[in-house]
């Protein structure tokens, strides 16, 4: 397995985990892979299409305390 592939595996793991279905609604939003978004730094902007500012910054802060959680710092 890839190191992306084990990337993307893990990033939807931990997202999964904490808001169920959120992944989908990303994706068909913004008609692109969640995991590309935040690998790209995009999801601010996807998610601002939908949130304010504070809650937007909440959402990142969560899912990146999560990610690192799960995948490890490094990832």
């Amino acid at each position: 397995m890839s190191g992306m592939e084990s990337y993307e595996i893990c990033v939807k793991r931990a997202v999964n985990n904490i808001i169920p279905g959120f992944i989908q609604l990303i994706e068909i939003l913004s008609s692109k892979s969640f995991v590309y978004l935040v690998k790209c730094n995009e999801i601010r902007d996807v998610l601002s299409k939908i949130y304010s500012a504070e809650v937007v910054d909440i959402i990142i802060k969560v899912l990146v305390r999560r990610i690192e959680e799960v995948c490890g710092k490094d990832c």
